[in-house]
């Protein structure tokens, strides 16, 4: 039973490795879609930047074409000041030329407000533009690295796996036919070690008997909280 003890215990190590691995897989995969979302925000800032200055450009072309509109307007009132008959319609036309004037300048304002936001608006997507080059740069840089290290990290994993199959290879059918069927259930953490006379998997506190049957390592003992099976911390070579 020893033996086939110091398998489980073999089988715990390699399942931790590979955990680890994965692990850090799945820490790289988290690293990189952050770097990702972070383009995608500035993408989105750059483009409502963008639409901002087109609504700037536009509003300042109908401030222009206004003022325009408003100037000839001026002009043929102006000329026709001193074709009037009488003093009425003299009046009606000055009055008319001071609401011209009022218009454009009020045009001229929204002319200026626009023409101040598309030269703010146009820094910030220069700015925008650029730390997206960086970012997308950076991203691209990720995702090749992680490729990378995903294909390394599984060949690794597949050479723990394939230890792995030896070892449960070398378990007694009975042995063997608890540890799959634990297996279908709990996935990989199967084999699990006391801690602090704990169980390492559902941290179930151990009665001291469970604790010195482990300990003991003459027979299989399961978690009373979740049913794994239970070994004494050991580290084990890779085969």
């Amino acid at each position: 039973m020893r033996q086939q003890i110091d398998l489980l215990q073999q089988l715990r190590d390699l399942d931790d490795q590979i955990q680890t691995f994965k692990g850090q897989v799945r820490a790289r995969e988290t690293d990189v879609r952050r770097t990702v979302m972070e383009e995608s925000l500035i993408r989105e800032a750059l483009e409502r930047e963008k639409a901002k200055l087109d609504a700037a450009k536009f509003r300042h072309r109908d401030a222009n074409q206004n003022i325009d509109a408003c100037q000839m307007q001026l002009k043929h009132f102006e000329k026709q000041l001193s074709d009037v008959k009488t003093n009425t319609e003299y009046q009606a036309l000055l009055r008319e030329i001071a609401s011209l004037k009022t218009k454009v300048g009020q045009w001229e304002e929204q002319a200026l407000e626009a023409m101040e936001i598309e030269e703010v608006t146009e820094r910030h997507i220069e700015k925008l533009g650029k730390e997206m080059q960086v970012k997308a740069k950076l991203s691209q840089a990720e995702k090749t690295q992680l490729d990378q290290e995903v294909q390394e990290i599984g060949v690794q994993v597949e050479q723990l796996r394939m230890a792995r199959t030896g070892v449960v290879e070398k378990l007694t059918p009975q042995i063997r036919s608890k540890y799959e069927r634990l297996s279908k259930s709990k996935g990989e953490t199967v084999i699990v070690a006391v801690v602090d006379g704990a169980c390492g998997g559902c941290h179930y506190s151990l009665p001291p008997r469970t604790g010195a049957a482990v300990r003991r390592a003459d027979q299989l003992v399961f978690c009373e909280g979740c049913g794994r099976i239970l070994v004494t911390v050991q580290t084990t070579e890779v085969p």
